[in-house]
């Protein structure tokens, strides 16, 4: 009994604290860092590195950005609205309260200015303006467009629109089918081209003329255009006083009042025997006619050919007044009351 009898031995483990450094375990190891903690740091460094590129991207394109222009001095001239105006200048005059114009600099001018200006300018090259018997201001860019001779402008307290243009008897020449741009003069109520030497196709052109819901009046005689005014374009621009030349078919013409056929003596013919010896002379006697028409012939002529009352004379179209302007047109545009 006594061999398997075990002897218990008390050992005494000295603490921590009474040992040395070397002896302890992990003496030199350093505190591990929790891994939701390692996280953090990481997601911090990454916004920071971010913001670094950010800075680096943005701030060369920001350096290179253009000026700001600097703010109007003293020498640039300033512009004086009245309170009812626009607070954007129009490149043409605008008109204050007491209907006097004021002619300001272009500055600013509104796509329907500039339309209708441009449509003036192609006008006036293709009817070849340096032709006209009148052509004040016609092809400058730096005159206002109301100010041209035969322009007429009319204005809402904003803009200006041209309302009438009247170019007659001013030997106007070119194809009238090449003002393409005419369409742009939409606001327009008068156009009086009669009497110069325009050539083109009428039945074509006159499509145009439905554009114009404000025109009251054309005239387009005594010129050399062809072709006719298609009914379509009468039944659109019903109540327009429309002007052509008799020869030209038009139901909406008025070619029973414009038309009426007329004769001329042939001017200044008298026969062999002298000047006492006219048509008048002729028309006296309802016999002289008669008896004489076809004698005493002068300057290629008998009183049968050369007097209307013997059935001689030309023939033609009474002419009805125009309305072109007997003078050139004020240098300020034309405002209703």
């Amino acid at each position: 009994d006594q061999d398997n009898l075990v002897h218990a031995v008390m050992v005494e483990v000295p603490s921590d604290d009474e040992r040395s450094r070397e002896e302890l375990p992990f003496a030199n190891a350093t505190k591990l860092v929790p891994v939701h903690k390692q996280f953090r740091v990481w997601i911090g460094g990454v916004a920071v590195l971010g913001a670094f590129v950010a800075l680096i991207v943005i701030l060369p394109g920001v350096g290179n950005q253009p000026p700001t222009p600097p703010a109007p001095t003293s020498s640039m001239p300033s512009l004086s609205l009245p309170p009812s105006s626009s607070s954007i200048p129009s490149m043409f005059p605008s008109i204050d309260p007491s209907g006097n114009p004021s002619h300001f600099p272009s500055v600013s001018p509104s796509s329907n200015e500039e339309l209708q200006q441009n449509a003036l300018f192609e006008l006036s090259n293709v009817l070849a303006n340096e032709n006209w018997t009148k052509n004040n201001g016609w092809g400058s860019s730096s005159s206002n467009m109301c100010s041209w001779y035969g322009v007429v402008c009319d204005t809402d307290g904003l803009d200006i629109f041209v309302t009438e243009l009247n170019l007659a008897a001013n030997n106007l020449t070119g194809n009238i089918d090449d003002a393409s741009l005419l369409g742009n003069l939409k606001y327009l109520e008068q156009l009086d081209l009669d009497s110069n030497s325009i050539v083109g196709n009428l039945t074509e052109f006159s499509f145009n003329l439905i554009q114009f819901s404000n025109l009251k009046y054309v005239d387009l005689r005594l010129n050399e255009l062809t072709g006719s005014i298609p009914p379509e374009v009468c039944d659109s621009i019903e109540g327009v006083d429309l002007r052509v030349d008799c020869n030209i078919e038009c139901d909406c013409c008025s070619h029973d009042v414009l038309c009426e056929e007329e004769c001329s003596d042939v001017p200044g013919w008298h026969n062999y025997f002298g000047e006492a010896y006219d048509c008048a002379w002729y028309a006296a006697s309802d016999v002289r006619c008669e008896s004489l028409g076809s004698a005493y012939e002068n300057d290629g002529h008998t009183a049968n050919t050369a007097c209307c009352v013997c059935g001689g004379g030309t023939r033609g179209f009474k002419s009805s007044p125009s309305s072109a302007p007997s003078s050139i047109p004020t240098q300020s545009p034309s405002v209703s009351q």
